[in-house]
Parts: structure tokens; sequence; C-alpha cells
């Protein structure tokens, strides 16, 4: 019987650090005595567990014997480890910030972005990501900053183009009002917003002053989610003290329950499309 082959790099890098730590765990064996074995420090076989370093298909034939790996195994690993070392979309970009998170979010079946006070990045227009990204960091260059709204603005693209994931934004009403880069910039971006509910897998959700108090007001997040694939899913999370992953429960658990949460407090879509087009009414002194 022939294997499925790996879906994506991003995918295929995190089923392949998943399946390396489960067959050393099967093995009985701890991260040291691998690397006593194959002669390498315990720094090495342990990055390669969490994807801090590339797994070659030297590495794959070493832990094969350690792990005592059938054919169907070794033959799995080897396409994993071929695939997760292919580039991803995103490295035609002169730079970007964040490989991972790209990755990850382009390789996801569903993605639930959940954002407190501004727009969502994948629905900001240009000017709107300029004029956020200068306020929530005034210390970059302007080049930094050319460099993280083009990264923006492509990840949009790719979104648009490719289909997927299937997007679901749940926006605080606040982000509807803050005065982000001036009125005519707000308007603009309240008319893109509009625009992109009308795009089949995009789903925009306001979350209504009216709501209270929900989980997670003051703890923005992505939440990506795998469908069917083998590998667990990721919540992102972003703040002043620099961004993390969360894949192991009972974190990631809580995040999920949060979006569960949140999204039964959100208006439902015709409603929030209503309150959209009115605020931008409002915006626009109608």
């Amino acid at each position: 019987m022939s294997m499925p082959s790996p879906s994506s790099p991003a995918l295929s890098r995190r089923e392949l650090t998943a399946r390396l730590r489960q067959l050393r765990q099967r093995a009985n064996l701890t991260i040291e005595e691998v690397a006593a074995r194959l002669f390498v420090s315990s720094a090495k076989i342990s990055r390669m567990e969490t994807g801090a370093r590339p797994v070659s298909l030297r590495d794959v034939s070493g832990l094969a014997p350690i792990y005592g790996l059938t054919k169907e195994e070794r033959e799995r690993l080897f396409a994993l480890a071929r695939k997760s070392r292919e580039p991803g979309w995103w490295q035609e970009l002169d730079a970007t910030h964040f490989p991972e998170f790209a990755d990850l979010e382009s390789a996801a079946a569903r993605v639930y972005d959940h954002q407190v006070g501004f727009v969502p990045s994948l629905l900001q227009t240009e000017e709107y990501a300029r004029a956020l990204i200068i306020g929530m960091a005034p210390d970059l260059s302007d080049e930094d900053v050319q460099e993280r709204v083009k990264t923006r603005t492509a990840r949009q693209a790719h979104l648009l183009a490719s289909g997927r994931p299937e997007y679901f934004a749940l926006i605080d009403q606040a982000g509807l009002i803050r005065q982000i880069g001036g009125p005519s910039v707000m308007l603009a971006q309240l008319r893109q917003i509009r625009e992109l509910a009308g795009v089949v897998h995009i789903e925009l959700r306001v979350v209504p002053f009216a709501a209270g108090a929900h989980p997670a007001l003051d703890s923005p997040f992505m939440l990506f989610t795998f469908g069917d694939e083998p590998v667990g899913d990721v919540a992102y999370t972003e703040g002043l003290r620099g961004y993390s992953y969360v894949d192991q429960e009972p974190d990631l658990e809580r995040y999920k329950d949060a979006s569960e949460r949140i999204q039964e407090m959100a208006l439902p879509e015709p409603e929030s499309i209503a309150l959209i087009e009115e605020t931008i009414l409002l915006a626009a002194g109608g």
C-alpha cells in the first residue's frame, strides 16, 4: 500500500518532528542516549525533535537502526525530510519576519483570527498596515516597516489567490472604530473589509461592544487547524514580549475554548456585515 504524499513543507516538518519524538519514546531512549549512539550532541537531537534544525536524509538513515524502523516507517521519514526542506511560497519575498508563521498559515485548513482594537492583518489595506506598524513599533526603520507591509500584503494576496485556508476573522467592534492612519485611511479600510466579506472562503464576524467581557479580551490570538492532516493544531500569540506558538495541552485547549466562546458571542455574519456597512456610512459622513 502506497503512503500518502506529504502535503506541504510546513506540515511535513511538523509531522516529521512529532514522529521522531514518538519513535524515540517507543524505543525507550533518552535524547542523550540517542546522541551518544550517533556520536552527536544532545542539542542536535533536541533541535531535530523541535523543528529548530532541518532533518536530513543522512539523519534519518542514522536513526533508522537505532529506532528499529520498518521499511515503511523509514520511507515515510525520508519523504517527510525531503518535503520539509522545500521552500515555502513566502521565500520569494526579499524578507519576512515570520517564516514559520507564514508557512503554517498557508498550510492550515482553517485559520481563526481574533484581534482586539484593530483590523486583523489579512484584511488590512497597505496604508492601514503601514500606519499600524509604525504606531505599534515606532523604533523600526523605514526599510523594516516596508518589509513588514510587503509581507503582510503578500500574505493577503496569497490567501485570495490560493483559495485557502478558510479564514475566519473575529473582529472586535473597536477595530472598526479606532482611527488608524486617519479618517481617509480608515474609510478605505472599512470598505475593503466589506469587499472581502464577499470572498467565499473568508468569514467575518464582529464581536460587538454589547457582548461585554469575553475570553481573550486582553489576549489576541490566531488558531491554525489542519483538518485530517496527521499534525496537531497550533495557536499563535503576539505581544510586547514577542510572539509564541502553543501546541501542547492543556494550553492549546484554552485557546480552542476561547475561540468557541467568542464565536458564540459574535454577531452572525449578515448582522456583522450590516454593522460594518453602518460604520462605513458614519465614517463617510452619511
